[in-house]
């Protein structure tokens, strides 16, 4: 009797180990809610044809509306041997449940899929590499890349990794990603797979009481996966200092209004978004130039650029 004690509460013992090594180590894989969908009209009928990569990239309604992914975070300089992480954080919107699963392969550079033989001396895993997504969740996952004495380079070096993520039943998902890892013994600059972005238009000419329609242009770069925020600050067209605080305002009364649509959305490291722009001048408003500088604010950097609005009778 006494051994058969023993035994249950051993095995009691035991769940309780196993449950605590879930509760602490687990967390960090687990889901959260997703931030909000872009406010506005319901989600577009998307298509059914899967498409490539290429085109996923360069086509804002399904960015904006299919299950997403991709890393963000700093860039780190590795400037010894030594095991480096990124965070890939995947966005399921309404996709699920369903299982993702992820892949590694070194590739030449970002933007090409094809496997190359891998460095020596260097290994690059995820963790996790599969999981269940469920609806409106944001899932994350580490991708680990071990630089052993043999792989690491004192000279400029960079390699490339391609993480190819399988989503179940979804032909469209736009999650797979590239990342540098960069190494030497002396840090380089580089500029290139940086956020951009622009404005169809520079020197807007609209009659008041009217209106002028035209894009914004944002292209997140490497390790561009998250919030996108797109916003206006008024200048001084003498000065062209801000005159506005270096948040959203809304337009002072009297002056041109813009309207983004989204003007806040989860961006896709590498996307290609054509966000539509209306100007409207009310007929209130006052003839003259009008200055303004367009902020996008993404995970990897914050950008801007100026245009102004020439009102006119």
């Amino acid at each position: 009797m006494h051994k058969k004690y023993t035994l249950i509460l051993g095995s009691f013992i035991a769940i309780v180990i196993v449950v605590v090594i879930v509760l602490v180590f687990i967390p960090q894989y687990l889901y959260i809610q997703s931030p909000a969908a872009p406010e506005g009209s319901p989600p577009p009928s998307l298509s059914k044809t899967a498409l490539t990569l290429t085109e996923r990239l360069n086509s804002t309604s399904p960015l904006l509306h299919e299950p997403v992914g991709g890393f963000r975070g700093p860039q780190t300089w590795i400037s010894s041997p030594d095991n480096v992480t990124f965070d890939y954080a995947f966005y399921s919107r309404d996709y699920g449940p369903g299982n993702v699963t992820l892949t590694v392969y070194e590739v030449s550079n970002p933007l090409n899929a094809t496997p190359v033989t891998p460095s020596p001396g260097i290994s690059a895993r995820m963790i996790p590499d599969r999981f269940v997504a469920f609806p409106e969740t944001e899932t994350i996952s580490q991708l680990v890349v071990n630089i052993s004495p043999i792989g690491y380079s004192p000279e400029p070096a960079t390699r490339t990794f391609y993480v190819h993520a399988g989503v179940e039943g979804e032909n469209n998902a736009i999650a797979d990603d590239w990342i540098r890892v960069q190494m030497g013994d002396r840090p380089t600059t580089y500029q290139s797979y940086i956020t951009t972005g622009d404005i169809s238009g520079h020197n807007i000419i609209i009659h008041r009481g009217g209106q002028w329609t035209g894009n914004i242009t944002v292209r997140p770069g490497e390790r561009g996966t998250g919030p996108v925020q797109v916003w206006v600050k008024e200048l001084d067209c003498g000065t062209m200092f801000f005159s506005s605080l270096d948040t959203p305002q809304p337009s002072k009364p009297g002056s041109p209004e813009f309207s983004i649509d989204p003007a806040q959305f989860i961006g896709r490291s590498y996307g290609d978004y054509e966000l539509p722009v209306v100007i409207s001048v009310a007929s209130e408003v006052q003839l003259g130039t009008y200055c303004y500088e367009l902020v996008i604010n993404a995970p990897d950097q914050s950008i801007d650029f100026s245009t102004t609005v020439q009102v006119i009778p």
